[in-house]
């Protein structure tokens, strides 16, 4: 039993960096075709670690509230008060490979680099004061996902 799950889990992994390559390719594609030499600046995706997850993936990593599991995980969940905003499975550490990809940039052009594009990434871990129009874009909700702005000098994929 534990051999399966294991194997299901390696399987939602696989299936996930094939997600984030297809999206780093498409994505490579418009920025290399339509903005060539700008650098990119990449913003949103820390807000949540799942965005770039495919839902059939989140559907089977989550545990349905209404099932035995749930109810059970949900009970064990409010005794040792651990809070979260989904009921996930605790043996999943399923993350997309861009959202840990965005903690560096130079990851980032790494993981671009390694599907065939060359493009410069910005720096984002300081949007609110090194780039206050894209913050305010970004509380504005003027965003969508996987959107591309031309900023002038760069440009802003919002993930």
């Amino acid at each position: 039993m534990q051999a399966a799950q294991l194997e299901k889990i390696n399987l939602l992994e696989y299936q996930n960096a094939h997600n984030d390559e297809n999206i780093v390719r498409q994505l490579g594609y418009d920025l290399t075709k339509n903005y060539y030499g700008k650098p990119v600046l990449f913003a949103g995706i820390r807000h949540d670690r799942y965005s770039l997850t495919s839902q059939r993936i989140l559907e089977e990593i989550t545990v349905d509230d209404d099932s035995f599991n749930g109810r059970v995980y949900n009970f064990l969940k409010s005794k040792i008060s651990y809070s979260t905003s989904a009921t996930r499975l605790v043996d999943s550490s399923l993350l997309s490979l861009l959202y840990m990809a965005d903690a560096s940039n130079s990851w980032m052009e790494q993981f671009f680099s390694y599907c065939g594009d060359s493009i410069e990434v910005l720096y984002n871990g300081n949007i609110p004061e090194d780039y206050p129009e894209v913050q305010k874009m970004l509380d504005e909700g003027n965003l969508h996902h996987l959107q591309i702005v031309d900023m002038g000098e760069y440009v802003l994929v919002h993930f």
